[in-house]
């Protein structure tokens, strides 16, 4: 036999602000409206009988005011338009708490991505510990270190020179200034080319074969037989 609010006794929730205690099903069910409730003993069942709908109303009440008694009472489906926001509305309606607002909304936070100005940036800093105990173990290791030198006599008296370039600034294309020298005089040489070809192999029968060759030296064309 199904029992309303899971077998909790309805009076003694009521009266005692949301206290669960279990009905006593074996002292008897009173059925209200097609529906069973089981009471917490017969003081309790004889005081929901004079009034059964104002225990009905306050358990309501207390739902809306505790919105987790919802489940446990398994009242879910009987109360209308069962969300949260609408859920907490009393009967004179105002809310109980939080808002009618949106139960979540995007918020993003943005940080610079230095506090200090860029001047006290320290490029050796490092967060990773390992690189820190890299960096202690070197300055460990140079403590037994030394650097000594020698001079012999070819090296004796000399130094080493060095000298800087500026180059010259671009020009508005992006191309750069190149170094040239004029003379005033051009030269140059032309090697001749030679080509031959073959004449006679058409033509009369007593035609004769000639072998010619054409130099050809810068304008002027020798023809050799």
């Amino acid at each position: 036999l199904p029992l309303e609010y899971q077998g909790f006794c309805p009076y003694t929730l009521v009266m005692q602000g949301g206290h669960l205690v279990p009905g006593e099903p074996q002292a008897g069910i009173i059925t209200y409206k097609g529906k069973c409730f089981s009471l917490a003993g017969l003081d309790a069942m004889k005081r929901f009988c004079k009034d059964p709908e104002k225990i009905l109303r306050g358990v309501d009440r207390l739902v809306r005011k505790s919105p987790h008694l919802a489940h446990l009472l398994c009242v879910q489906d009987e109360i209308a338009n069962f969300a949260i926001p609408h859920f907490l509305i009393t009967d004179e309606g105002a809310l109980v708490c939080g808002g009618a607002g949106p139960s979540s909304r995007d918020v993003g936070t943005q940080t610079p991505t230095h506090f200090l100005p860029e001047r006290n940036i320290d490029p050796k800093y490092s967060w990773n510990e390992w690189e820190l105990r890299r960096r202690a173990l070197q300055m460990a290791s140079l403590t037994d270190k030394k650097t000594t030198s020698a001079q012999t006599n070819k090296s004796h008296y000399r130094r080493e020179n060095a000298t800087q370039y500026t180059l010259p600034k671009p020009y508005a294309d992006g191309s750069m200034p190149g170094q040239g020298t004029q003379t005033r005089k051009s030269q140059g040489t032309n090697v001749p080319r030679t080509k031959r070809y073959f004449a006679g192999l058409r033509g009369k029968a007593d035609g004769k074969f000639v072998e010619k060759k054409i130099v050809m030296d810068g304008i002027e064309i020798v023809e050799q037989t």
